[in-house]
Formats: C-alpha cells, sequence, structure tokens
C-alpha cells in the first residue's frame, strides 16, 4: 500500500488597517467603531408658558461638550429632536429633548433631558354687565332673565 497524501488548505487572515492623516494633524482610522463623546449635557428644566401657554424649544446644539479620537470637532455632527422652534403648549407638559453627536464613521452617542412647562399665569375673566330685573309679584321670581356670557 502506497501512503496516503493529506491536502490541508492554508488560512491567511490579513488584517488591514487604513490610516489616514488630515491636514489639522488629527489622524483618521478607517476601522473606528468607537463613539464620539457627550458631556454637558443640559439638565431638566422647568420652563413657563407664555401668555397663551406656549414654551419655544430652543436650540441647544451649542451647549454640550463634544470630541472624538478620529474625527475633528468642528467635523462633528450634533442633532436635536425635538427641533428648535418646536412648540410645547399646556401646564404639565413634559418633553424630553434628546442631543446626538455623530463622527465621520457614523458612530454616535446622545444626552436626554427633560423640559417640563408649568402655567404661572393667573386666568382672566370679564363678567358681563349686571342685569336688573323685577320679579312676579304674586310668585316672587323671574323667568326667563338673560345673564350674558363671562368674557
Amino acid at each position: 500500500m502506497s501512503p496516503t497524501k493529506a491536502i490541508y488548505p492554508l488560512l491567511l487572515v490579513f488584517l488591514v488597517s487604513l490610516v489616514t492623516i488630515e491636514s489639522n494633524g488629527q489622524s483618521s482610522n478607517a476601522l473606528d467603531s468607537l463613539p464620539p463623546t457627550i458631556s454637558n449635557c443640559p439638565v431638566n428644566s422647568i420652563e413657563v408658558a407664555d401668555s397663551v401657554c406656549e414654551f419655544i424649544i430652543q436650540d441647544y446644539t451649542g451647549i454640550p461638550l463634544v470630541e472624538d479620537d478620529s474625527t475633528a470637532t468642528p467635523d462633528l455632527i450634533i442633532t436635536q429632536w425635538p427641533l428648535a422652534g418646536t412648540i410645547l403648549s399646556g401646564h404639565g407638559t413634559s418633553q424630553t429633548v434628546t442631543l446626538t453627536v455623530t463622527d465621520a464613521n457614523g458612530n454616535s452617542a446622545d444626552c436626554s433631558f427633560e423640559i417640563n412647562l408649568e402655567d404661572h399665569m393667573d386666568p382672566v375673566i370679564a363678567c358681563p354687565e349686571d342685569v336688573t330685573v323685577s320679579a312676579d309679584s304674586a310668585a316672587c321670581e323671574a323667568t326667563d332673565v338673560i345673564l350674558g356670557l363671562p368674557l
């Protein structure tokens, strides 16, 4: 009998890391999987409704501090939900605002805070004019009196 030959496949694995050096001296790794960091998120707040019981959400994207290991800070994208200009209305309304920072490789991190709306304005009422009526002498009452509506 002749000896049997065995053929074993050879598996070679190469790890290639692509690194670019940007004009500002920052390096960027094409295999970046780390999210950016976000800190100094706004804290929960109580906002007072205006005269029509509304509050307009501000642009909070400039408040947090953000940085990333592979994307220069000015190139990080910060978004906000709900968008600045969104109107909240009604006493006791609560809205979560989320800020998200995204790097050039699509990695993201976020932070959130609550806005609670309070109405501190007293309601205003204007009463109708006084009404004078004559009562029926036999029944000591008046019927079909029109009082008007408060404003």
